[in-house]
């Protein structure tokens, strides 16, 4: 019986399974009525997988149930584990390891990885390499050849929910998850961007690819649809909101510019309605003790005593009382119809009561004070309140209140031109 297993080892008595030792003892059972010499040899050693042993593997297409049934040993065999230095069983059933990468249990090979996550099973940052097996002693059937495990990405066919961080583009970004793998595949879209686990959604957020997170833009910041970031919001003042605003240095016409390349500025945003003016800090509404706001000084005020808001200039003017006599000599009606003249005319004096014509020294009305007109600009244009003489090639016409062209058109006149060409200012 000294040549019958476990027997015949006296170094290792315990190495067989307890199906192992039902087989022995019913060998013996077998020779006890038997003569002769027993000749069973000693158990057969075959090596096994340590996967407590080393950390870096991964399914690779194996299921749970089929790496489990290769542990089963048959009789006369000793199923011992790989030692810890080389835990992974090749193909060509010897024990080895798997530096720089991991192994794969369904082809019982290595395979390269940069960056291999143990908790995923996963290569991530990138591109695999499978590595050539040990060359296989006559292998009895070649491993069957197993597409790459699918790595999933963000989808980014509706990017306005991603949130880049500062100086990238959507293109540099959709081009830096090519180097995740070779088997890639777009999550869906109703969970359209990768954590690194799993596809998710970010109802109401956005989903930032730095962390791979879901958040929403910081205060004083809003989401840009264009370039996919939380830019700085700013502020300017929303003119057309509200019309009680004064100047005494920029006109109207440049406000309004103004506000216009302010609007095409990155991330620019009008002041709201509610409050509409800008201060430079923060956005207002001038309250009724001072209803005006003036871009002099960025600030609500009012006008002094004596003064009014002119919507027209939008300045504080002196209170009207006087008006210019639509039958005072010299006048030029500046394309208007008289009757329309004298409609206005009527209507400023049932508005404004405390009118009263300027006096025949001084019968026109400038907007601030009653003057007279003399050579060279002796006609007083209604249209701009100021006193012009005829351009050059037209005459005045007392009986039409125009300047008139050789051919009897009415010509406009343009004050400042007129002034120029009399040689009033340079």
């Amino acid at each position: 019986m000294g040549a019958v297993p476990p027997f015949s080892n006296s170094l290792h008595p315990y190495t067989q399974t307890s199906s192992q030792l039902q087989t022995t003892l019913n060998n013996i059972n077998n020779l006890v009525p038997q003569t002769g010499i027993p000749t069973a040899g000693p158990p057969v050693t075959i090596n096994q997988n340590n996967l407590a042993g080393g950390m870096n593997w991964a399914l690779g297409g194996a299921s749970p149930a089929t790496v489990a049934s290769s542990y089963v040993v048959g009789a006369y065999q000793n199923g011992l584990t790989c030692p810890s230095n080389t835990p992974f069983l090749s193909s060509a059933n010897t024990c080895i390891s798997c530096p720089g990468g991991y192994y794969d249990l369904n082809n019982q090979s290595c395979v390269s990885c940069a960056n291999f996550n143990n908790l995923t099973q996963t290569c991530n940052g990138a591109v695999v390499t499978p590595v050539a097996p040990p060359p296989a002693v006559k292998p009895a059937v070649p491993p069957p050849v197993q597409p790459p495990p699918v790595t999933f990405i963000t989808n980014t066919t509706s990017p306005s929910g991603l949130l880049l961080p500062p100086n990238q583009t959507l293109a540099s970004y959709q081009a830096s998850l090519s180097t995740y793998g070779k088997n890639l595949k777009q999550c869906p879209g109703s969970t359209p961007y990768f954590d690194g686990t799993s596809c998710i959604s970010c109802p109401g957020q956005l989903f930032n690819v730095s962390i791979q997170t879901c958040q929403t833009c910081p205060s004083s910041t809003q989401y840009s649809n264009s370039t996919y970031q939380c830019l700085s919001i700013h502020y300017y003042t929303n003119l057309t909101a509200n019309n009680l605003w004064i100047s005494t240095v920029v006109s109207p016409t440049q406000l309004l510019n103004n506000m216009t390349a302010n609007a095409a500025v990155s991330g620019a945003q009008a002041c709201p309605p509610a409050t509409p003016f800008w201060t430079g800090s923060q956005c207002i509404v001038c309250p009724l003790s001072t209803p005006y706001f003036s871009f002099d000084s960025n600030s609500c005020i009012n006008c002094g005593g004596g003064t009014v808001f002119s919507l027209t200039t939008h300045n504080c003017v002196i209170a009207q009382q006087r008006q210019t006599s639509l039958t005072s000599p010299n006048l030029v009606l500046g394309g208007l119809p008289y009757n329309e003249w004298m409609y206005y005319y009527v209507n400023n004096q049932t508005a404004n009561p405390q009118l009263a014509n300027c006096p025949t020294s001084t019968p026109y009305f400038d907007g601030l004070t009653c003057i007279s007109c003399s050579p060279p600009t002796p006609y007083f244009s209604l249209t701009h309140k100021a006193c012009i003489n005829c351009q050059a090639g037209t005459s005045y016409s007392s009986s039409v209140m125009e300047c008139l062209s050789s051919s009897g058109n009415i010509v406009t006149q343009n004050p400042t031109l007129v002034k120029m060409a009399a040689g009033i200012f340079a």
